[in-house]
């Protein structure tokens, strides 16, 4: 499993989210507990590995994955290929659907636009109290909630992202801050192959 370390929030849910269509994203993992509680969201890369957030990972394990027209890999963007500010993505989950709330129990998504780096450090949002890198993205205003961590940001058929925090529960001027993996494409494509 891979995880890409960020820090969390208070605030990672799908609010005013649509339920997805069964088995339309079906690169989508469900990260549990041993007791089957959910602890967050991940995305099928590779038959053997599922990329996730750090703060996500509590144990290591293993189970084994049949690819089939249910279940099915994520293709990784290519190396630093840019989003720019204004392009329209989705974001997907079983996380809490309002603030302090119940988990989802389908799986959820919500339309979010990407927000200019620049902006995300302003004084009307971050303003450098979260420093976003050129390592991260920002998008929406903060939809994603607790149990979203890890799962991704979609951006026309491509990942883009994955939930790492928000400053607030859907505060226009706190968006979701996402890793940005074309940034770490060839590092995490590095440790699949020299994983066996």
């Amino acid at each position: 499993m891979f995880s890409i370390l960020l820090v969390l929030s208070d605030c990672a849910e799908i609010i005013n989210g649509k339920e997805v269509v069964p088995h339309s994203l079906p690169f989508m993992a469900r990260l549990e507990d041993g007791k089957g509680s959910l602890v967050c969201g991940g995305i099928l890369i590779h038959e053997s590995w599922v990329l996730t957030a750090a703060h996500c990972k509590e144990q290591t394990g293993c189970l084994e994955v049949r690819l089939t027209d249910t279940v099915k890999v994520m293709d990784l963007p290519k190396p630093a290929s840019g989003v720019p500010a204004g392009t329209q993505c989705f974001a997907a989950g079983w996380g809490d659907t309002k603030e302090n709330g119940d988990q989802s129990d389908v799986l959820l998504s919500v339309n979010v636009t990407v927000i200019d780096r620049k902006k995300c450090n302003s004084p009307d949002y971050y303003h450098f109290s979260s420093v976003i890198t050129g390592g991260m993205l920002c998008a929406g205003y903060g939809q994603d909630r607790a149990g979203d961590s890890g799962g991704p940001l979609v951006c026309r058929d491509a990942l883009r992202g994955v939930v790492s925090f928000a400053g607030g529960c859907g505060r226009v001027n706190k968006p979701t801050v996402y890793t940005f993996i074309s940034k770490y494409t060839d590092w995490i494509t590095k440790t699949i192959q020299t994983s066996g």
